[in-house]
């Protein structure tokens, strides 16, 4: 199908072969390093982007029995994982215990770990650890923000000897970046503070350290994952939860001008697709006709169609080799580095249609 040729309304594409391309690097990149890779299911909620991400990673991290009911049911010849974080966690637990993946529960507060106390089937728990901006769970400078998720350093302890008395089984815990595009070094400051100052740590069967993995890329995540389990004991297993990471390169967008003025010396294209209601997340890089010898040099802002004043797209600048502006309504644009979490914020703010869902499957 040509995208720009058989427009039926602003949409978000994906690749489906690109998509199988990625996971297939980060499941033999995983299975070189000895780590565990599964997949944030906010990141799509698309059915069938969770059943191939199935075939090719360990499990899933969910947030609540909403997100759960959206995963496929676990391969019965492997062993699925998933994680249960939620800093409400809530009252309904019944979904916990079906479609026979191994669940861990991450309690996010002393309160959550009280209230799972209630259960009386057992379970399986992590602690999720509160870090500040630089990776430390043992923050010290009061100028460094620190995330509103995760038990602080100094309650750890207690917990961890509540614990020794529960009918649960505490296996393991999981840290929460509040970037969502982590820096490498505060992936190993993470690693660090976890193995010094958390005692017994070493009797742990796994250290999560979630996701914001898209700034290390494809590319160079082999070599990451190998260098943060050189740190951690063989014995303890090492899991990353990406969701960004898994769709760098999938999701495109489409979208026509519906509205050309100028201001000043900038033009404003009026879109039929919106950043606030279609594109959340995102930092689109639209495919302008672009001349490398062109003697014009037009800016321009591409604007979505809603009445709010912020939904603009981005800003660019576009080289012509014609006087007068080259663009005009009825275009059709294309947008490539678009997040698949676009798709799970895909909303009808302001009276706007929802943007058509397109998985492509294409041939090698």
């Amino acid at each position: 199908m040509n995208l720009l040729s058989e427009y039926s309304g602003p949409s978000l594409v994906f690749d489906e072969n690109k998509f199988i391309s990625n996971l297939s690097r980060i499941r033999k990149a995983s299975q070189r390093t000895n780590t565990h890779v599964v997949m944030a299911a906010k990141s799509c909620t698309l059915d069938i982007s969770r059943r191939i991400a199935m075939k090719y990673l360990s499990g899933f991290e969910v947030s609540n029995s909403r997100e759960f009911a959206g995963l496929p049911d676990q391969n019965h010849h492997k062993e699925s994982l998933l994680f249960v974080t939620n800093p409400i966690l809530g009252c309904d637990h019944s979904y916990l215990f079906n479609k026979h993946y191994r669940t861990f529960v991450h309690v996010d507060s002393f309160h959550q770990f009280l209230e799972l106390q209630k259960i009386e089937r057992p379970l399986e728990f992590g602690i999720r650890l509160s870090v500040d901006e630089e990776g430390a769970i043992n923050y010290q400078r009061r100028d460094v923000v620190t995330s509103r998720f995760g038990i602080s350093f100094d309650q750890i302890g207690e917990i961890m000897q509540e614990a020794a008395a529960s009918h649960h089984r505490l296996r393991g815990v999981h840290v929460h970046h509040q970037r969502k595009r982590v820096d490498v070094k505060a992936f190993h400051v993470t690693t660090k503070c976890i193995l010094e100052c958390i005692p017994d740590v070493e009797q742990f069967e796994y250290i999560n350290l979630g996701g914001g993995l898209s700034g290390i890329g494809i590319e160079g995540f082999e070599g990451f994952l190998a260098q943060i389990r050189s740190e951690i004991p063989k014995k303890i297993k090492l899991i990353f939860e990406p969701g960004s990471l898994l769709f760098q390169g999938v999701v495109s967008a489409i979208g026509k001008i519906m509205n050309i003025k100028k201001i000043r010396n900038s033009y404003v294209l009026f879109m039929d697709i919106s950043k606030e209601c279609h594109l959340k997340w995102s930092d689109p890089v639209p495919l302008l006709p672009q001349s490398r010898t062109g003697k014009f040099t037009y800016s321009i802002s591409i604007c979505g169609p809603t009445c709010f004043e912020g939904d603009l797209i981005g800003q660019y600048k576009m080289k012509s080799d014609s006087k007068s502006f080259p663009l005009y309504v009825g275009q059709v644009i294309h947008f490539l580095n678009v997040e698949s979490y676009s798709q799970a914020w895909n909303t009808e703010f302001n009276g706007i249609p929802r943007a058509q869902i397109m998985w492509q499957q294409q041939a090698e």
